[in-house]
């Protein structure tokens, strides 16, 4: 169930990779491409330290993830 749990969570990460390279050859308005990239860094921060969360097997570095996962 982990290894799903994470599968997802990696998938997520991938797909916000994709996002963030499709609205860099797009043809928005600068302030808005800035916006919105802003925007997937963030939430591709968020994905990779859920998945980091996810995949450790120490307690205590899962906390330290988790703590810079909800100080952002």
């Amino acid at each position: 169930m982990l290894e799903v749990i994470a599968l997802v969570k990696l998938l997520a990460l991938v797909g916000y990779a994709f996002l963030l390279l499709a609205l860099l050859r797009s043809s928005v308005a600068a302030s808005l491409k800035l916006y919105f990239a802003l925007y997937l860094l963030g939430l591709g921060f968020w994905q990779l330290s859920a998945l980091f969360i996810t995949l450790t097997q120490n307690p205590g570095v899962a906390l330290r993830w988790y703590n810079l996962q909800s100080s952002a």
